[in-house]
């Protein structure tokens, strides 16, 4: 079977949020997430089977994450799509991570949304009614549709962050989370590199890089989405 690259990216993140397997649901972790406890390049990218202990739970050394409720927000790669608007809502990113995990994940992924956008639809009370929440864990895949606005590529990292830092420290005072670094795609050329790099710069261990097993993997046909 042909090796996809969103389930490694799916088991790393897995992965990172056993490392806090101690907190409950009902107060926030007393360590915040890192993402540096785990390397990408040392887990196995098969196919995850739902409901089942995995040979990849067993290659990252944790027994099914067991923690705070996760929340996932993010574009159309959150979302899943392989090109299409809601072409692929089955295949997204979060639905696979709920067969590694048995706390509850819920995921939102907006489809050419960015990241001021898709903050706003999920705390807005007029949209979803949100609120951020210390006693969740929240998964950020933002920025995609920021970098490249009407095909026109940039490497701002400031808007994005200040997005993403407002829903952490204004809104919930979330101590637990990841943000996933940009991806490849075929406008930003090598404006990813710099993207990431103030990223990581930014959001130290709670960064996570996802280039080598996207790159390792490729694209979908459009060069700019995943494969399923």
């Amino acid at each position: 079977m042909k090796r996809l690259p969103l389930i490694p990216v799916i088991i790393t993140i897995a992965a990172i949020l056993a490392g806090c397997s101690s907190s409950d649901t009902t107060g926030a972790s007393a360590e915040p997430i890192s993402t540096e406890a785990v390397n990408a390049e040392d887990i196995s990218a098969e196919p995850v089977s739902a409901g089942a202990e995995t040979a990849e739970a067993e290659t990252a050394g944790n027994e099914p994450v067991k923690g705070q409720p996760i929340v996932w927000l993010g574009d159309s790669l959150t979302q899943g799509s392989l090109g299409d608007d809601n072409d692929n809502l089955p295949g997204a990113p979060y639905e696979k991570l709920k067969t590694l995990v048995d706390v509850p994940v819920e995921g939102h992924g907006y489809y050419g949304w960015n990241t001021h956008d898709v903050l706003w639809v999920y705390t807005d009370k007029s949209q979803l009614g949100q609120m951020a929440d210390p006693h969740k864990t929240y998964i950020f895949w933002l920025g995609s549709n920021d970098w490249v606005v009407d095909d026109e590529p940039n490497a701002e990292t400031a808007p994005v962050i200040n997005e993403i830092d407002r829903f952490l420290h204004l809104e919930g005072n979330i101590p637990n989370y990841i943000v996933i670094g940009t991806t490849s795609r075929v406008e930003l050329k090598d404006m990813y590199r710099q993207i990431n790099s103030d990223l990581k710069e930014h959001y130290k261990e709670h960064y996570l890089d996802v280039i080598d097993i996207i790159d390792r993997y490729g694209h979908g046909p459009d060069k700019i989405h995943l494969t399923q």
